[in-house]
């Protein structure tokens, strides 16, 4: 709700983006109705994607690009639907109406060119303020790049160090364990696994890159954990330490416990 509400220009608003949704989800039941063959699998899409989207383990925003432009579509039907109600009320002229129907056609015309216009007025009222949130963000970045500081990221010398790391104390056929698994495999070209589950990990991976001070997206290692799963580190520096699993599928299933039992004293 928030999300849709501030890529159409109000912010992190609730109450705009429930309205927002709400619309969208009477406009949508009302293009059903009238088009089904034309609207229900476009509904199905919308849906389908929004449920995939809002089921993710964190919130990422620009997923939702592929669903907004979808949801103000049926938002702007609902406002026509709406315009057609209201004008439908509207007591009728007392001239005769012309008996070839052209009256009736007329005003058939009119409800639609009033209801796409308000629609447009609606959508087009929410421009100027996208447009200075976009403003202003270029200038944030702007700023950061005149500082010459490089945004972390991909290139960052951080992420820079543990990719070299990678390279040099992997094999090309090995799998390493990383929090960003298409990042690493982009940078280094090796099988990478990513989850959160250290025993998973330990299972199927080589090598762990792992992030110090962070669980993000990661698993934690105890000292119990190393010696479980027959981990070495193998690299290290202020950020990163690259593990590496000794033997295991032996070390797992020796483990006190037996394999597939997670240790309590795990942060998994």
């Amino acid at each position: 709700v928030n999300v849709i509400a501030d890529q159409v220009g109000f912010g992190l608003h609730t109450a705009w983006g429930a309205v927002i949704l709400a619309a969208g989800a009477v406009g949508a039941v009302i293009a059903c109705i009238r088009r089904p063959a034309l609207h229900v699998p476009l509904v199905a899409l919308t849906v389908g994607s929004g449920l995939m989207v809002g089921t993710h383990f964190r919130l990422i925003p620009r997923y939702y690009f592929q669903i907004t432009p979808f949801v103000l579509l049926y938002a702007a039907f609902a406002v026509i639907a709406v315009v057609d109600v209201v004008v439908g009320a509207l007591p009728e002229r007392s001239t005769p109406s012309r008996s070839d129907g052209r009256d009736h056609a007329q005003t058939g015309v009119w409800r639609s060119v009033v209801g796409w216009g308000l629609a447009v007025v609606l959508m087009a009222a929410l421009l100027p303020a996208k447009v200075n949130g976009l403003r202003q963000q270029i200038d944030d970045i702007q700023a950061a790049n005149g500082t010459d500081v490089p945004q972390y990221g991909p290139d960052h010398p951080q992420l820079q160090a543990i990719f070299g790391a990678v390279e040099g104390e992997t094999r090309a056929d090995d799998v390493v364990g990383f929090f960003r698994a298409r990042l690493m495999t982009l940078y280094t070209d090796r099988r990478t696994l990513q989850t959160t589950n250290l025993e998973v990990m330990a299972r199927n991976a080589d090598y762990y890159a792992m992030r110090k001070n962070s669980v993000y997206s990661q698993p934690a290692v105890t000292d119990l954990g190393a010696a479980r799963y027959g981990m070495t580190a193998v690299w290290q520096d202020a950020n990163w330490i690259l593990w590496r699993f000794e033997d295991v599928h032996d070390a797992a299933a020796e483990a006190p416990g037996g394999a597939g039992v997670p240790d309590p004293g795990l942060d998994l």
